[in-house]
C-alpha cells in the first residue's frame, strides 16, 4: 500500500496499484512556504514512508530540477508532481 490512515482514501491510494510496497515514489513538491512544506514531509514521512519527497521554491528550480540541469543534473525523474497553486 501506499499510504495508512486517512491518506488512504485520497489520490495516494491509486498510486499502490502503480507501484509495490517495496518501491519508492519519487515526489516532487513545488511550495515558497516552508511552514506548509515541513506539514506536508512530516504527513507523508508519518503515513507514506515510502515516497521520497524533493522539494523546491519556485517554478524556476522546478523547471531545472526536470530538466536536470545545473545543481539538478542528478535528479530523477518524478512520479508525481505537488504544486503550490498559489506560488508568486
Amino acid at each position: 500500500m501506499c499510504c495508512s490512515g486517512p491518506l488512504r482514501a485520497s489520490g495516494a491510494q491509486r498510486l499502490s496499484t502503480v507501484r509495490s510496497k517495496d518501491q519508492v515514489n519519487r515526489w516532487l513538491y513545488i511550495e515558497d512556504n516552508r511552514a506548509d512544506a515541513e506539514l506536508v514531509k512530516l504527513i507523508l514521512r508519518e503515513h507514506c514512508p515510502e515516497i521520497q519527497l524533493t522539494l523546491v521554491k519556485d517554478g524556476d528550480d522546478a523547471l531545472l530540477f526536470l530538466s536536470k540541469q545545473g545543481m539538478y543534473s542528478n535528479a530523477v525523474t518524478p512520479d508525481l508532481i505537488l504544486l503550490d497553486l498559489s506560488l508568486p
